[in-house]
């Protein structure tokens, strides 16, 4: 699903001037995948961060898609410079993070800038999303998952997704889906944020999945 525009300007721009501080600060050891930065854990390192997920949009998602338990799941800024932010291959999130329960919620897509075909925006491949968790290859070059569609690298029937600014897509950590590259000037910024029910842990080591912090317990806001 997308969201109308639910984020003001003023909480973009603050959003916005800790991603250009992670962006002027990062070097060539920073960069993770096709010259792509994914720092995650931002509400541990910028308050301004910190509030930002208490943002009474993302609370009312929070409590309407998940119920009266919810931890914040996830937190990962999304960067691709300009000119040299590179494509991301098709994937599903849940397979870099295999949890018990394996769908731990859901994940928030923020556009923080406006994102398009031209900038590098996701593109997903619905049609597929009731596969539960699908093939994956292993691409140790770009320290990646590629999954696999009946063997193929792409799905057959796929989709953009163009945003403005403040808009949101919200999707299954089991939704494919994969982004292009920059090929504008300017960088685009994107915030990738989860909430689910408490107690997801890792399949492998059953050890606490995430960020696990507590939002919603028995209904009610829990103080940040």
């Amino acid at each position: 699903a997308i969201t109308p525009v639910l984020i003001e300007e003023s909480a973009l721009a603050e959003v916005r001037g800790v991603f250009e501080r992670i962006l002027a600060e990062a070097d060539a050891k920073t960069y993770t995948v096709r010259n792509t930065l994914f720092p995650a854990g931002l509400h541990r390192l910028y308050p301004e961060m910190a509030r930002f997920l208490r943002h009474p949009a993302l609370l009312g998602l929070a409590k309407q898609l998940v119920g009266d338990e919810v931890d914040q799941t996830w937190n990962q800024a999304i960067i691709k410079p300009g000119i040299t932010g590179g494509h991301f291959s098709w994937h599903q999130d849940g397979r870099y993070a295999i949890t018990e329960p394996l769908d731990a919620g859901f994940t928030l897509w923020i556009a923080i800038t406006d994102t398009t075909i031209a900038n590098g925006t996701l593109w997903v491949a619905p049609s597929y999303w009731g596969r539960g968790l699908m093939p994956h290859i292993r691409d140790n070059t770009h320290y990646e998952w590629q999954c696999q569609f009946d063997g193929k690298p792409e799905p057959v029937c796929k989709m953009p997704v163009e945003l403005k600014a403040g808009q949101m897509l919200i999707f299954s950590r089991l939704m494919p889906h994969a982004s292009g590259p920059n090929t504008t000037d300017a960088p685009r910024m994107a915030y990738q944020v989860g909430f689910g029910r408490p107690g997801a842990v890792l399949g492998e080591t059953q050890k606490p999945f995430g960020d696990q912090v507590p939002v919603f317990r028995r209904g009610q806001l829990v103080p940040a």
